[in-house]
C-alpha cells in the first residue's frame, strides 16, 4: 500500500527519474531532496555552534546534555515543521521576517527560530559566525552525496556485480563463439565474457571506494577574513581543519569563495564510466537475446507488445541504456561545468548541484532495471556451442599458429586460402582439410587435437582472476 501511495503521488511530476521511476528513486529524497539539503546544512551549522563553544572561545561551556539538546534540532528536523518553516523564511516570510530570497540564511534564522526562549539564547550571535553560505553548502552537499553514494546507489552496482560474479562463474565453461566486427572469431565462454565487465566495474569500484572528498571552511574569499577579525587568537586554519575532517572529509585551504570541486568531479567522471560499462553490458545482453542465446523467463501478467501476443521484450535493459544516456548527460555537463567560477564566485553552480539527485536518479534506474532483467534470464548453452560448431573455419587461428610454431612462415597464408569462402564447416569437412594438408603425421593429429570447445586458452583461469580480485576488493570494504 506504501508503494502504491508513492507512486500515485508521482503521477503529476514532471520527469521520469522521479515520476515513473519514483520507487525506484525515492531513497534518493533522504539525500537530494531541497528538505534534505535544509537538513544537512542544519547539521554543519550546529556542529560549528558547537565546536565554538570550546574553551579558548569564552563562550558558555555546553555540557554532554547540552550537546545532545542542540543536536536535537538536527535529530528531530522534519518536513512538516523544519523544512516548512525555513521555506517561509526564504519565499513568503516568517514571524514578521521576510521573504529573505536565501536559502542559507532561512537555516540561519530556523536556528534562531529553536534556540530563543531557552538557555541557548545567548548563542544566537555565533550562529553562522565567520561562516560564507559555501561554507556551509558545499559541507552539506559532500554529505548528501556521501550518503547517496554509500546507502542507495552503491548497493545496486554491487548487486549487479554479484550476479555478474555469479553467472561468471556459472558459466565460465561454456563455449561461445566470439564475434569482432560482428563477424566469427576465436572460441570463447560465455562466463568470461562476463567476467570482462566484472573486471571493468571492480576498477571503478576500487577507484571509488579509494576516494575521499574534501570541503573547505574558510570564509568569503577563502583567507579567513572574519574569523581571524572575530576571534584573532584563535588558529583558524587548525579550527577548519579539525572541523571539515570531523564529517570524514580532507580540509582544503587554499580556495576563494567557491567550495572544491575537483573530487566530486572524479566521483561524477567514475559513475560516468560505470553507466558506459553499464550501456556497453546492456548491448551484448540484447545481442544475445535477440539470437536465443540468452533466454528470458515469462512472467504471465506482463505485456510485452500491446498488438503481438507472443513478444517478451529486451525492454528492461533498453530503458536501462536510455537512462544512462539521461544521467551521463547531466554527469558530463558537472565535470565540464562545476570547477568553473568567474573569479572569486559565481551562482552558476547552485543548479547544477540542485540536480545532482537526477544524475544519480537516472544511473540508479538504470542499475536497477539491468539487475531486475538479469533475474529474469538463463543461458542456452546447447545454442551457444552448436553455433560455435557451425563456424569451425574460427579454428583458423589455432591451426595457423601450429604452422608457425613448427617454423612454417606460409602458416596465415595456407589457412587463409582454404577458410577465406562463405562455405560452412563441419567436423567432417575439417578433418578432410586436415588429412589432405602437406605436414607430417605428429601435426595432423595436433591440428585434429583442437576443438572448438577446448581451443579457449586461460578463459576459465581469467574467471576465477576476475572474480578473486573482486571478492578481495569487498573483502577489504566490508
Amino acid at each position: 500500500m506504501i508503494k502504491k501511495e508513492a507512486y500515485f503521488n508521482s503521477l503529476k511530476k514532471i520527469s521520469g527519474v522521479d515520476g515513473r521511476h519514483c520507487l525506484i528513486t525515492l531513497p534518493l529524497s533522504d539525500y537530494f531532496s531541497e528538505h534534505a539539503l535544509h537538513k544537512y546544512r542544519t547539521l554543519v551549522e550546529l556542529k560549528h555552534l558547537i565546536k565554538m563553544c570550546e574553551p579558548e572561545f569564552g563562550l558558555p561551556n555546553l555540557t554532554e546534555e547540552d550537546k545532545k539538546e542542540l543536536m536535537a534540532i538536527f535529530e528531530n528536523f522534519d518536513i512538516d515543521n523544519a523544512s516548512f518553516a525555513i521555506a517561509e523564511y526564504d519565499h513568503f516570510g516568517r514571524n514578521g521576517i521576510g521573504p529573505v530570497e536565501h536559502d542559507v540564511k532561512s537555516v540561519e534564522l530556523y536556528i534562531g527560530e529553536k534556540l530563543k526562549g531557552t538557555k541557548y539564547e545567548s548563542l544566537l550571535s555565533m550562529v553562522h559566525f565567520g561562516f560564507t553560505s559555501e561554507d556551509v553548502s558545499n559541507i552539506a552537499y559532500n554529505c548528501m552525496l556521501q550518503g547517496a553514494y554509500q546507502n542507495v546507489w552503491l548497493p545496486q552496482l554491487i548487486r549487479l556485480c554479484d550476479k555478474l560474479k555469479q553467472l561468471a562463474l556459472e558459466n565460465k565453461d561454456v563455449p561461445l563463439l566470439s564475434r569482432t566486427h560482428g563477424q566469427p572469431a576465436s572460441p570463447t565462454t560465455f562466463g568470461k565474457e562476463i567476467a570482462v565487465y566484472l573486471g571493468r566495474f571492480t576498477n571503478q569500484l576500487e577507484y571509488l571506494s579509494s576516494l575521499k572528498l574534501s570541503s573547505k571552511m574558510n570564509g568569503a574569499v577563502g583567507n579567513y577574513n572574519a574569523q581571524k577579525v572575530g576571534f584573532p587568537n584563535i588558529d583558524w586554519v587548525k579550527y577548519s581543519k579539525e572541523f571539515v575532517e570531523s564529517f570524514g572529509f580532507d580540509c582544503e585551504f587554499l580556495t576563494n569563495q567557491r567550495g572544491p570541486k575537483d573530487r566530486i568531479v572524479k566521483m561524477f567522471q567514475s559513475i560516468l564510466n560505470v553507466n558506459i560499462i553499464l550501456k556497453d553490458l546492456n548491448q551484448d545482453f540484447w545481442y544475445y537475446v535477440s539470437k536465443d542465446l540468452v533466454l528470458q523467463k515469462k512472467v504471465e501478467s506482463h505485456v510485452g507488445s500491446s498488438v503481438m501476443p507472443h513478444k517478451i521484450n529486451p525492454w528492461l535493459i533498453e530503458c536501462s541504456e536510455g537512462n544512462v544516456e539521461v544521467s551521463n548527460a547531466l554527469f558530463e555537463v558537472f565535470a565540464r561545468e562545476l570547477e568553473v567560477s568567474r573569479l572569486q564566485r559565481d551562482l552558476s553552480d547552485h543548479d547544477m548541484e540542485r540536480n545532482y539527485g537526477a544524475a544519480f536518479g537516472y544511473s540508479l534506474v538504470a542499475l536497477s532495471y539491468t539487475n531486475d532483467f538479469l533475474e529474469l534470464i538463463y543461458i542456452n548453452g546447447t545454442l551457444m556451442l552448436n553455433e560455435l560448431k557451425e563456424n569451425q573455419k574460427v579454428l583458423s587461428e589455432a591451426y595457423q599458429t601450429i604452422f608457425r610454431a613448427k617454423g612454417r612462415s606460409d602458416g596465415y597464408n595456407v589457412f587463409k586460402d582454404i577458410f577465406r569462402s562463405n562455405e560452412s564447416y563441419d567436423p567432417l569437412k575439417i578433418d578432410r582439410i586436415i588429412n589432405a594438408l602437406d605436414v607430417d603425421d605428429e601435426t595432423k593429429q595436433q591440428l585434429r587435437q583442437v576443438k572448438c570447445d577446448n581451443y579457449l586458452g586461460y578463459a576459465n583461469e581469467l574467471v576465477e582472476m576476475a572474480v578473486k580480485k573482486y571478492d578481495n576488493l569487498r573483502s577489504t570494504k566490508n
